[in-house]
């Protein structure tokens, strides 16, 4: 993955269980919806958007698919392994 689908990752990993907040059943739609809307407040392009909601929208555990390399590293994150920029952390297989 080349250092912007990685940020991406990143976004999708740290917002992936935001719809908790609203109710544990369908928590990836509600939290796809959230983030959403916080990232396009924040001005990012809906080019960059898609991939994260996309990702978080299809992370449940029942339903999920990994839709993207995006969701398949959320996945991987979620199984105890970790992505991580240059100064962060690096995937643990």
């Amino acid at each position: 993955m080349d250092d912007h689908t990685i940020d991406l990752a990143l976004t999708a990993t740290y917002m992936h269980d935001l719809g908790n907040v609203i109710n544990r059943v369908d928590h990836s739609q509600s939290g796809a919806m959230m983030t959403f809307y916080l990232l396009d407040k924040m001005g990012v392009t809906a080019e960059d958007i898609a991939p994260v909601i996309r990702a978080i929208g299809n992370h449940d555990e029942g339903s999920g698919m990994p839709v993207s390399n995006i969701a398949a590293a959320l996945n991987v994150r979620k199984q105890g392994r970790f992505l991580w920029r240059s100064t962060e952390v690096y995937i643990r297989i």
